[in-house]
């Protein structure tokens, strides 16, 4: 199935507000949330590369993978 601009605006809107839900930084977030260096999430948010499938649905269901809130440790990668 193709992607469509809107459905990669959105997850690209998602993954800002997962990142400020965090109360991380972005490169903190896409080390220790994602796993990803920070250049590739810069380029996701751009829009200059798409968004895995993994990646789509992390950021779509904090469930998975519970995101950290400020004044938590991190879930993932500590």
């Amino acid at each position: 199935m193709k992607r469509t601009a809107r459905s990669r605006t959105t997850d690209i809107a998602l993954l800002r507000i997962r990142i400020q839900e965090s109360g991380l930084s972005d490169r903190q977030f896409a080390v220790k949330c994602l796993r990803r260096d920070e250049r590739t999430i810069r380029r996701y948010l751009a829009g200059d590369v798409p968004m895995p499938a993994i990646i789509r649905e992390l950021i779509r269901d904090p469930l998975v993978a519970p995101w950290p809130t400020k004044g938590t440790l991190p879930m993932l990668g500590s």
